[in-house]
């Protein structure tokens, strides 16, 4: 699984979970809404982005939500510890 299906993995099961949109997501970790709508449209992002996505997601995934087995869960981040 690449790291783009992996960030877009993520971000569905987090909507559905929370009730939200992607835009919302997208606003929440880049404070803009159209990223996860990029990537759903085939576009790519920097691997820079991609770890940014993948840690506020490590960091912020709910107690009540399993993560995803097939998916490597960042270690949190000191400043969300």
């Amino acid at each position: 699984m690449d790291q783009r299906v992996k960030i877009l993995t993520l971000q569905s099961q987090l909507c559905e979970h929370i009730g939200r949109s992607h835009w919302a997501i997208s606003v929440r970790i880049f404070g803009k809404g159209d990223f996860f709508r990029r990537l759903l449209n085939g576009a790519d992002c920097r691997t820079s982005t991609a770890d940014r996505a993948m840690q506020w997601f490590a960091d912020n995934w709910p107690d009540d939500l399993a993560w995803p087995k097939d998916i490597s869960r960042p270690a949190k981040s000191k400043r969300a510890a």
